[in-house]
């Protein structure tokens, strides 16, 4: 006959059997659970007369946005820009970063005087880890500066695979200008690479 101590064993083991079905292979509680990889991003704030590339809002575990901004206030008049932006993915071996088709808006530095600039994003035919932005005012014949101390140009997104850990990855500028009403390029103002991106 079971024993009043046997009996008092009954409602724990049903307790654990439940928890064991309920929680299946995985642990349950704060202490465990499955790791989530998700794309992260750091940067550091441009100066005077600088484009470079600073972290965005993310949408999700594997898209970000990427703004592109000037530091000013600025010392020249500008008309537009022309770069482009390598994902240098190459050096990734399990999470390729890429463009979102589409993504890519006005930030405002262009149109401040309602000028309705015509803005270009797409990637490279023969390297899609090579994204091609021309971007230029078309309304007005004169320029325009930016006033605050980080003036948006455009912003776009870019997807990560979140098939396995990598970076931090360094987001580079190429054949990058900006130019004047006249379509002289820019000298003063220059182009810095500063945002590095990672999937942990």
């Amino acid at each position: 006959m079971p024993s009043a101590r046997d009996s008092s064993l009954v409602p724990s083991t049903l307790i654990l059997l439940l928890g064991v079905a309920l929680c299946g292979n995985t642990s349950c509680g704060g202490g465990g659970g499955a790791h989530h990889l998700a794309l992260h991003c750091s940067d550091s704030a441009v100066t005077k007369d600088v484009v470079a590339l600073r972290c965005g809002p993310g949408t999700g575990r594997e898209v970000l946005q990427i703004k592109v901004v000037i530091g000013g206030p600025t010392t020249a008049d500008i008309k537009g820009f022309n770069f482009d932006v390598l994902f240098d993915s190459d050096v990734l071996t399990d999470g390729p970063l890429s463009y979102v088709p589409g993504s890519a808006v006005d930030g405002g530095l262009l149109s401040q005087d309602g000028d309705d600039p015509l803005l270009s994003a797409e990637p490279a035919l023969s390297d899609p880890d090579r994204l091609i932005v021309g971007f230029h005012r078309t309304n007005q014949l004169t320029g325009v500066q930016g006033k605050a101390t980080e003036n948006v140009v455009l912003q776009f997104s870019i997807k990560a695979s979140l098939a396995g850990e990598f970076g931090p990855v360094l987001l580079k500028f190429e054949n990058a200008e900006a130019v004047d009403p006249a379509g002289n390029i820019l000298t003063g103002i220059a182009f810095s690479d500063q945002i590095l991106l990672s999937v942990n």
